[in-house]
């Protein structure tokens, strides 16, 4: 299973992010494929949806593989100190 993250990824589509991520929990893939490349601009509301899907994903025995990062994705992640906890390492 996979999803793309979107070019702006802000507290105005959270809970469209939350929903599309919820999607992907307990669905019996031990491995969801998320592809950041077209991120443009990410916020730290967005980077928390994304802390609290990751940490529901080790509650049902998956994990995040990420296939793609953008440079923004990657800076915003380090910035915040979730580079490492998002599995981008």
């Amino acid at each position: 299973m996979s999803v793309s993250l979107a070019k702006e990824v802000t507290i105005a589509g959270t809970a469209e992010l939350k929903n599309q991520l919820l999607e992907c929990v307990g669905n019996g893939v031990t491995e969801i494929s998320i592809d950041g490349s077209e991120v443009e601009r990410i916020d730290t509301a967005a980077l928390q949806v994304l802390v609290a899907f990751s940490q529901s994903l080790v509650a049902h025995k998956q994990k995040i593989a990420w296939s793609e990062m953008s440079d923004v994705l990657v800076a915003s992640a380090k910035l915040v100190g979730l580079y490492e906890i998002l599995g981008m390492a």
